[in-house]
């Protein structure tokens, strides 16, 4: 077997490379202890054996199943700077993969001429590396929990995180706490120079006497078989060279979806918030002979603001909660509160603390009765011409579609899974919504869009 010494490996852990080690140390770092934070280890003893089970923590369900959603749309207060950050970010690392393309067809001469030509890539790199250690940092410095968001599972899956996975010291506040060769060995995997078990030469090795055996080469215990030095070099650049451009293409696509992520939030917001396109819409939804549609539903008031007792104002608030649960679970969907029946403007209390305590109340009982691990609604209040020709408080009642069933927890303690189905409600088995939604990674506001169409075509 062709070794390679601690100084040849070494020789590539310059001022330069070792940013690539201390990023992905941050990463690494960053996956675990999110990862510790949303699941916990339970032990179930049966016929004398115990078996672990693993099960999610309050936090797990708060992130869900996409965490670059959870850290864009729970967590960033100021998406402007993230999307300018990360637009600069993504340039580096399709720069870094453009660059390691064209690595490709490299003959080295020797394993020090190999390791030459990756010292030559990542120098002609130093601007890039330093934005992409930058931006890491930055991350880190929000939270610990931040730079994971470039190291999902959504994007790299389970095996590529685990090649690119060793054990650090998870303790440390920085990668220049960590010993030297802890850097060296992270370095090597960003630029495919190993894995978590095996070095490139290794594997170009195993790989290459694994092909001659399956060939028919015969075996021989005193004089194992060889094989030339130059194949073994060819096949370590080719799979190092892959490795490195694997790796600055999982970056590359994690960087793109907060890109994604935030320019949905941005859209969203922009549509919840502006007063202007809701006008729009309820003038062009309120033409009178139009329907409801299975995306909105328009209410006078709401009855428990009105009900004469406790226990007639429980049920009323149970059916409020079912009515933005039933959106959750469909497609999503707005409920328009303040408009009457004729589809004119009615408004929902005659003095501000009437609107201030109406407000209050159906948000409290929103976050009371919906059984769901993030907050699935939206609540925009709205001024409005009402036919006196006075403005009139109304509400928009804004629910995304949800990736898992939404729950609303009946006056009796029991739970209910409405589904909007058309303008009417049904109750669904909570498994058969699971089901449904099993590819969906993220609740989203994606209706909001049709109806700007809507509000476009009419």
């Amino acid at each position: 077997m062709f070794e390679i010494s601690e100084s040849q490996r070494s020789s590539i852990l310059t001022d330069t490379a070792s940013m690539l080690g201390e990023l992905h140390w941050y990463l690494l770092r960053s996956s675990k202890l999110m990862s510790d934070k949303r699941s916990r280890v339970l032990e179930e003893h049966s016929f004398g054996l115990t078996f672990e089970r693993h099960e999610l923590t309050d936090f797990g369900q708060e992130v869900g199943r996409d965490e670059i959603d959870w850290w864009v749309n729970r967590n960033e207060q100021d998406t402007p700077e993230l999307r300018k950050r990360t637009e600069q970010a993504m340039a580096a690392a399709q720069t870094l993969r453009t660059k390691a393309i064209a690595l490709r067809g490299l003959e080295p001469a020797s394993y020090d001429d190999l390791m030459a030509k990756f010292q030559g890539f990542v120098e002609s790199c130093r601007a890039e590396i330093a934005v992409l250690h930058e931006y890491v940092v930055w991350l880190d410095r929000k939270s610990v929990l931040a730079p994971e968001i470039l190291f999902t599972y959504k994007v790299w899956g389970s095996t590529r995180m685990a090649d690119r996975s060793i054990d650090i010291n998870f303790a440390l506040s920085t990668p220049k706490e960590d010993e030297l060769n802890t850097i060296l060995r992270l370095t090597e995997i960003v630029l495919g120079l190993s894995d978590s078990q095996f070095s490139a030469v290794e594997r170009a090795q195993m790989d290459l006497l694994g092909e001659a055996y399956e060939s028919g080469a015969e075996l021989d215990e005193e004089e194992p078989l060889q094989t030339p030095m130059d194949r073994i070099l060819r096949r370590t650049a080719n799979r190092a060279i892959e490795e490195c451009i694997i790796y600055f293409s999982e970056l590359r696509d994690s960087l793109r979806d907060i890109v994604i992520h935030v320019g949905k939030r941005e859209d969203t917001e922009d549509i919840v918030n502006s007063d202007a396109f809701w006008r729009s819409f309820i003038s062009k939804a309120t033409v009178k002979g139009r329907i409801e549609h299975e995306l909105w539903d328009f209410k006078e008031t709401l009855a428990m603001w009105h009900a004469a007792n406790a226990d007639g104002r429980a049920r009323a608030k149970v059916t409020t909660a079912e009515d933005i649960a039933a959106f959750a679970n469909a497609d999503g969907g707005c409920l328009l509160v303040g408009i009457r029946d004729d589809k004119t403007i009615a408004g929902i209390g005659d003095t501000e603390r009437d609107r201030e305590n109406r407000v209050k109340t159906l948000n409290d009982a929103l976050a009371e009765l919906i059984q769901y691990p993030r907050q699935i609604w939206k609540v925009h209040q709205l001024l409005a011409n009402g036919t006196d020709g006075k403005e009139k408080l109304c509400l928009v009642v804004i629910a995304a579609r949800a990736c898992e069933p939404v729950g609303v927890k009946g006056a009796n303690g029991s739970y209910t899974y409405p589904v909007r189905h058309g303008t009417g409600i049904a109750r669904e088995d909570p498994e058969k919504l699971r089901d449904a939604r099993i590819h969906d990674k993220n609740d989203n506001f994606d209706f909001l869009e049709r109806l700007r169409q809507f509000v476009r075509d009419n």
